[in-house]
């Protein structure tokens, strides 16, 4: 056996990259239809995590292997404290739920750890082209569905969009918004300016789509810059035809757009949103419940409410957590995350989980910072990482979603090994 991992390891982390579209599908239909309420899919996540554990423990011959392994040590002592302690202050009834919630939060670092490891020792790397060909997947299994009208609703109630045949329009759109800067780079690869302009088009389609604001301002974002890079690059080598046109063109896009944008559902949901709260016009906005209800959809709300019960909680908690499930025994039980991943770690997990959780994103986004070096893959690299960071402090569902971290430990690492 350790023959054989040792061999097809890189080609066990493709196929379960792969893979990930299929499982996300899986868990939709299982939930959506077949009324599962139970995620049996976290099964294979959670074995391709302990895959990866054993081959750092048994197999690999890293450099890095002893400090990854006392690493995962101290993080595992962690869990059993912090699980032990919730069990302590609430009830062993709520082992369960608290530990689902810790596997989703060390997802990230567990496998962040690991693969460091083998792409330390292996010298290899997922390029961009594997990961363009994974978005073109979740493409596949949205655009179909959106054509023939089986798509899932992006939500349960009052707003309108279509996720597809997936679930979760959060973790979804946080896929959609990392990858794509990879995706551009694979399809500009063949040079071929119709399927560029075709699959420019269905992304678009698929994205307002969705009905959700997070994609949406990550396409924004990403055309942005390209467009910005591009005309920056046309001036410096005076090619001023060329400039005069492309700015002809993005004038003719702009029109297009406020044309159609009104009849997407991410604009239909912004109005909706806007009757709701009672918007009449600019000025009514300027209230900060209603921009966090608006712009952040109520979570700095819910992040006061968690602060407010992690400030009240004893010192062991401060330092280990307060867990997943708040307020408990009380008629005020909140299960209810902030959805903005910094913030859920350092009260859920406490101070040492915080530390011990994003030290691995810390310690390689310094060394990107430090070793950066332009060029046209790092320029989408950074795209892509500036996007992780801000998702994960604004949007969540990024670093403690099993589904998006582990893109985003591929996108870190692949990162690394570009300016090594």
């Amino acid at each position: 056996m350790n023959n054989f991992l040792d061999k097809y390891i890189d080609k066990i982390i493709v196929i379960f990259l792969f893979l990930g579209p299929l499982f996300d599908l899986i868990t939709s239909i299982s939930i959506n239809i077949f009324k599962c309420s139970f995620n049996f899919i976290i099964i294979f996540k959670v074995l391709f995590m302990m895959l990866l554990i054993y081959y750092l423990f048994f197999i690999s011959k890293s450099i890095y292997k002893n400090k990854s392994i006392i690493y995962l040590i101290i993080l595992g002592i962690y869990s059993f404290i912090y699980l032990g302690l919730n069990i302590y202050y609430k009830n062993v009834s709520v082992f369960v739920y608290e530990l689902q919630n810790l596997i989703r939060t060390v997802y990230f670092p567990t496998c962040f750890i690991c693969l460091f490891n083998i792409y330390n020792e292996k010298k290899y790397n997922i390029d961009y082209k594997i990961l363009g060909k994974v978005l073109i997947i979740y493409f596949i299994l949205i655009f179909i569905p959106l054509i023939t009208n089986t798509g899932f609703d992006s939500y349960a109630y009052s707003k309108v969009g279509s996720i597809g045949w997936f679930n979760s329009a959060n973790e979804i759109g946080g896929i959609l918004s990392i990858l794509y800067p990879f995706l551009l780079m694979y399809i500009f690869s063949f040079k071929n300016k119709y399927l560029n302009i075709f699959m420019i088009l269905i992304t678009f389609y698929i994205y307002f789509s969705l009905g959700s604001k997070v994609p949406v301002l990550s396409l924004f974002i990403i055309c942005l810059l390209y467009v910005i890079k591009y005309i920056v690059k046309l001036f410096k080598n005076k090619c001023y035809q060329k400039l005069s046109l492309i700015l002809f063109s993005i004038i003719i896009s702009i029109i297009g757009l406020i044309m159609i944008i009104p009849k997407t559902s991410f604009y239909k949901n912004i109005v909706i949103h806007l009757e709701f709260l009672e918007v009449d016009e600019i000025s009514d906005l300027m209230d900060i419940q209603k921009i966090d209800h608006f712009i952040f959809s109520s979570r700095i709300k819910f992040m006061k409410e968690t602060m407010n019960n992690y400030n009240n909680s004893n010192t062991l908690q401060k330092i280990f957590g307060i867990g997943y499930i708040e307020n408990y025994g009380t008629d005020n039980l909140n299960l209810k995350t902030i959805e903005m991943d910094y913030y859920d770690i350092l009260f859920r997990n406490g101070i040492i989980g915080f530390i011990l959780i994003l030290l691995p994103l810390i310690l390689i986004i310094i060394k990107i910072v430090k070793n950066l070096k332009y060029n046209e893959l790092t320029f989408n690299l950074t795209i892509s990482t500036i996007l992780i960071l801000i998702l994960s402090l604004f949007s969540g569902h990024i670093l403690i979603a099993p589904s998006v971290s582990i893109y985003v430990i591929i996108i870190l690492l692949y990162f690394k090994e570009v300016i090594a």
